[in-house]
């Protein structure tokens, strides 16, 4: 514990208000009594009851457990500063109840906790041993990806699902978890084991609650970040939990387009988060249907814009290799100092893609990438040749590539005349002529009632 002690303190010794969140919450006493407790709710949900299916709820089977343990007679009750909170209970009553399902590591780590919610008893926990190695071990994957274990806790308090991944990406991945301190499921984002990784992660949490402060009544669609915490050498960081992203839907709907009056609510909604990214000049960086979710699935109407684990501000841009290759910007490929635009890049592929259900720059590389997008809008301009820093790339442009120009854009898009021409202002080869969040939404395509949209490409009617 010592020496993840002193790496948390490294990584967040320059940021006070981070830091001062890490801290443990202090103890309303100084010593611990030796008392037996009522066992929580939650503690032990999804246990040994007989009869339960493996889809029950997590947080009703909680209860129905807690209602066999009440009427053990052995178990007295807790003391009247506890009563209040009868779903928690402290490290020395957990151990002396169920330390014996409890692995020899966690034995030593529960006394970091002060409040358990959650034991994640019926699980097939890893073993460890009582003294892990000190690099990675056995929680780790060897690419240092935490291993997730169906029904087991999270910090002892978050409570895994049985069919548990969200995502998964360069920086980590997400799971779903029911939260037994707030009752309620979260998306939870489990950053690796690395430090340049946990390094971004500290930059993500700052823009996160920028956005989180001058966002207080949602509006700018941000998806809201609940709390964080380091657990087993992982940054955790818990999200509300939204609904499928954009992918997912388009999936489902064998990868064809969804339709102008879906795709006008959720053009709006990602621009009002580009928006508010825009005025705090932040970047970010992986714009894509993936990282847009529903915030209710089936309603179309409202999403949320997630995923700034690659986000930066404009002035502190740490890496060069960004964006996913298909929504990534010419500025990006071609090495050129970058800033909020390449997100108003992305966005256009986004709304191409929504539009036909397929992205539409299609590059098997970075040099191929910029022969896909050399083959609709034409060679890249001079003056933006100009402005490039050398740089080197291995690809090789695909023979059956057509020549710059030899597709036009309205093409390999659906839709009006004015959704594919707003789609060809978004994606202009020089960032400083592109529009920015607030100049786009004055293009007339959105100033037309949905109702007057014509639809172009009728999704099919059994996206729900």
């Amino acid at each position: 514990m010592e020496k993840r002690s002193v790496v948390i303190q490294q990584m967040f010794e320059d940021s006070p208000s981070l830091s001062a969140s890490l801290k443990p919450p202090p103890s309303k006493s100084g010593s611990v009594k030796k008392e037996t407790r009522r066992f929580p709710l939650s503690l032990m949900s999804l246990s040994t009851t007989t009869g339960m299916s493996q889809g029950t709820d997590l947080a009703k089977s909680s209860e129905s457990v807690a209602g066999l343990l009440r009427r053990k007679k052995s178990i007295k009750r807790q003391s009247t500063a506890s009563a209040s909170t009868p779903n928690k209970m402290g490290p020395t009553a957990a151990l002396a109840m169920f330390g014996h399902k409890l692995t020899a590591f966690e034995h030593n780590e529960i006394k970091d906790y002060s409040a358990i919610y959650c034991l994640g008893l019926n699980a097939q926990k890893l073993n460890p041993g009582p003294n892990p190695s000190k690099d990675t071990d056995v929680y780790d994957d060897e690419d240092h990806f935490y291993k997730v274990v169906p029904r087991d806790h999270i910090a002892y308090r978050f409570e895994v699902v049985d069919k548990p991944i969200l995502g998964k990406g360069t920086f980590g991945q997400v799971v779903k978890a029911y939260d037994h301190k707030l009752h309620k499921y979260v998306a939870l984002k489990l950053v690796r084991n690395e430090r340049i990784y946990l390094k971004q992660s500290r930059e993500e949490l700052r823009i996160l609650q920028t956005l989180k402060r001058q966002d207080a009544d949602g509006i700018y669609n941000v998806v809201i970040i609940n709390e964080f915490f380091m657990f087993r050498n992982h940054m955790c960081i818990s999200f509300e939990l939204l609904g499928m992203n954009l992918y997912q839907v388009l999936k489902r709907n064998n990868y064809r387009g969804i339709g102008m009056t879906r795709i006008l609510p959720i053009a709006k909604c990602v621009l009002k988060c580009l928006e508010l990214l825009f005025r705090n000049r932040i970047i970010h960086c992986d714009l894509k249907p993936e990282n847009i979710m529903l915030k209710k699935n089936g309603d179309f109407t409202s999403v949320k814009v997630g995923d700034f684990g690659s986000s930066c501000y404009e002035q502190q841009q740490v890496y060069h290799y960004i964006q996913s290759r298909y929504y990534r910007a010419p500025e990006v490929i071609l090495g050129m100092r970058y800033g909020p635009a390449i997100d108003m890049w992305s966005f256009g592929c986004v709304l191409g893609e929504l539009s036909i259900g397929l992205p539409i720059f299609v590059g098997a590389d970075e040099e191929d990438q910029l022969a896909a997008i050399e083959e609709v809008l034409g060679e890249v301009p001079p003056s933006i040749r100009n402005r490039c820093r050398p740089k080197t790339r291995s690809g090789r442009r695909r023979k059956n590539r057509g020549p710059p120009g030899s597709k036009s854009l309205n093409s390999i898009i659906a839709g009006d005349d004015l959704f594919k021409d707003l789609v060809k202002v978004v994606l202009e080869w020089d960032p400083l002529c592109r529009p920015t969040p607030l100049e786009i939404q004055e293009h007339q395509w959105f100033n037309r009632r949905a109702s007057h949209i014509t639809i172009s490409a009728s999704p099919s009617s059994s996206i729900h």
